[in-house]
């Protein structure tokens, strides 16, 4: 249980920001009323002082512990807020961080068009700003799957393999499902089922897995290459991209 803070304790910046950490704290833990009281009290006195940078940060973190809840207007607000400030702020990072947040919460409500419009708008603000993060591209391109756009999606992915550090194997495998699923959006089954052979073959070296939304997306486009070539060819290919390594695998995926 955490214990209340009095003002004696130090001035209401030092309160307001030990309120915050006790309230992310919480919510790690997956008490979320107890997160919720704790971090809507922090937001409170840094209103009161008026600080900017920091009602920001807050209402971006209570805005996600809405979001868990499924109170998304409460969410839209905070996230609404958080952009607002970071406008005024001229702050980019900050103003990229507000439009990915609109985004996934809209994403979340299954308002994919609106989410899509939101993720462009973060990911112009980080080519014209030099942010360089993967994730608004990442959204960006699922995002485009579900909308059968293939060739934003095909662009994303592509850009995201040319930067990513090898390293790097989560991610080099999302990118090479989510070619293999713009393959098979755009009726190339050989090159599709070769390409997610070699990402699960990473996957399984990680011993990680795409998440659900990652994983359903493209398997939704990979059941059309399934079905042009049938089953057992395309389990004979998905067979022979496992035998694949990462570099040649990477080469088969930038190929146009």
């Amino acid at each position: 249980m955490a214990c209340p803070l009095s003002p004696k304790h130090g001035d209401d910046h030092g309160i307001a920001l030990s309120t915050f950490h006790l309230g992310m704290l919480e919510r790690e833990r997956n008490h979320h009323e107890l997160a919720r009281t704790l971090l809507e009290h922090s937001l409170a006195l840094f209103r009161r002082s008026g600080d900017l940078l920091f009602i920001a940060l807050v209402s971006t973190n209570l805005g996600y512990l809405f979001l868990k809840l499924d109170l998304y207007d409460k969410a839209e607000d905070l996230f609404r807020q958080q952009l607002e400030i970071d406008q005024k702020l001229h702050f980019w990072q900050g103003i990229a961080d507000g439009w990915f947040n609109l985004g996934y919460l809209y994403r979340q409500k299954g308002e994919v068009q609106q989410a899509s419009e939101f993720t462009e708008n973060c990911v112009l603000v980080c080519r014209e700003h030099g942010l360089t993060t993967q994730e608004p591209y990442l959204q960006s391109g699922m995002l485009a799957l579900h909308l059968n756009d293939f060739i934003r999606a095909g662009h994303r992915f592509n850009s995201l393999l040319q930067h990513v550090e090898k390293e790097d194997k989560f991610h080099v495998s999302i990118y090479l499902i989510g070619l293999a699923a713009v393959s098979g959006g755009t009726h190339r089954p050989e090159r599709a089922a070769k390409l997610f052979g070699a990402a699960q073959v990473i996957f399984e070296t990680i011993q990680m897995q795409p998440t659900p939304w990652h994983l359903d997306e493209c398997d939704r486009h990979l059941q059309s290459s399934r079905e042009q070539i049938g089953i057992s060819v395309f389990e004979t290919l998905v067979a022979e991209g496992c035998k694949m390594s990462t570099e040649e695998a990477l080469q088969l995926a930038l190929e146009h």
